[in-house]
C-alpha cells in the first residue's frame, strides 16, 4: 500500500460511492463509506476519525453542508479536511462550504487525476499542520519545564543570598568576639602590669 490514511467518503449515490471507494483503495488508502449524512455523523467519532473526508452536497435528510458545519464545529473534527462533492456547479454552496470550513470542492464527473491530486494536496497540509501542531505542543512543554526549571534555580539563588546574609552576619559576629578577645587580653595584659607595679611598690 502506498498511503495508510484513512478517508471517509459520503455519499447517497451508490454509483459514486462505489467508484471512490475502488479509486481510493487501489491507491492504497483506507476507505469508509457512509451513504447519509446521518450514518457519517454516527460514524465519524473521537475513536474512529478519518484523515480526510470526501462529502456529497446534495443528500437526503442532512445535506452535505450541515455534516460540514456539525464536522467543524466538533473539537475532535474541526481540523479534518473535507473536500466537497456536487453534480451541480452552484458558486453559492461552494462558497458556503468554504466559509462552513470545507478545504476544497470537486465537482461531478471527476477526472481522477484532478481528484487524486486535490486528495494528495489536502492529506498534505493536513499532515504538514499536525507536524506543526506536534511540534508546537512540544515546544510549549519544553517552555513548562524550562518555567519550572528557572523558578527552581530562582528560589535557589534566593536561598544562596540568604546563606551569603548569614555567613556575613557571622563572619561580623566572630570579626567581633575576636576583636572583643584582643581587647580583653590587652585589659588582662594590663592588669596584670598594674598588679606588678603596686607589688613592687608595697615590697
Amino acid at each position: 500500500m502506498k498511503c495508510k490514511a484513512t478517508i471517509m467518503v459520503i455519499d447517497d449515490t451508490l454509483v459514486s460511492l462505489t467508484l471512490l471507494n475502488d479509486i481510493l483503495t487501489k491507491e492504497g488508502y483506507q476507505v469508509h463509506t457512509a451513504g447519509s449524512g446521518e450514518l457519517a455523523l454516527e460514524a465519524i467519532t473521537s475513536n474512529n476519525l478519518p484523515n480526510l473526508i470526501l462529502l456529497d452536497i446534495v443528500m437526503p435528510g442532512i445535506d452535505g453542508l450541515e455534516v460540514c458545519r456539525r464536522l467543524k464545529k466538533r473539537e475532535d473534527t474541526k481540523n479534518i479536511p473535507i473536500i466537497l462533492i456536487s453534480a451541480f456547479s452552484d458558486v453559492k454552496e461552494w462558497v458556503e462550504g468554504l466559509r462552513m470550513g470545507a478545504s476544497d470542492y470537486i465537482t461531478k464527473p471527476f477526472h481522477f487525476e484532478e481528484l487524486m491530486t486535490r486528495v494528495k494536496t489536502q492529506l498534505a497540509l493536513w499532515q504538514a499542520n499536525q507536524s506543526i501542531d506536534q511540534q508546537a505542543a512540544e515546544l510549549e512543554n519544553t517552555n513548562k519545564k524550562l518555567e519550572i526549571e528557572i523558578e527552581k534555580l530562582r528560589k535557589t539563588e534566593e536561598q544562596l543570598a540568604q546563606k551569603i546574609v548569614d555567613l556575613e552576619r557571622l563572619q561580623h559576629f566572630f570579626n567581633y568576639r575576636e576583636q572583643r578577645i584582643i581587647s580583653l587580653k590587652d585589659e588582662i595584659k594590663e592588669l596584670k602590669t598594674r598588679l606588678l607595679i603596686n607589688k613592687e611598690r608595697k615590697n
